[in-house]
């Protein structure tokens, strides 16, 4: 009987391991099919215009309360930033989201 188990385990486990092996398809269609299918099934992006040398505070559709101080945006080069801002949020608060955005645990 152990040996009829063992046997069974062993072709199960053959026949995962020949179905996981497949020929290299097309990675730049394969990406861009994992990018289109978190783009269907993630968190929508929320866009918000903040006034970057007077500061301002967002509130997002699940209510998270953002405040941006004036002047708090610079540039690459360390120029303040004048003018509006566009400020795009994704709010992920638990597993499954994290999943659907590919997110990462930490931020």
């Amino acid at each position: 009987m152990k040996n009829k188990i063992s046997l069974f385990l062993g072709i199960a486990i053959l026949a995962v391991a020949l179905a996981a092996c497949k020929k290299d398809g097309d990675t730049e269609t394969d990406n861009y099919k994992v990018y289109e299918f978190f783009e269907q099934n993630g968190v929508p992006t929320q866009t918000f215009v903040v006034a970057a040398q007077q500061g301002d505070t967002i509130i997002t559709a699940k209510g998270a309360i953002i405040t941006f101080q004036p002047n708090a945006f610079k540039t690459q080069g360390g120029q303040i930033v004048t003018g509006n801002v566009v400020v795009s949020v994704r709010e992920i608060y638990d597993k499954t989201d994290m999943l659907l955005n590919n997110a990462a645990t930490t931020s």
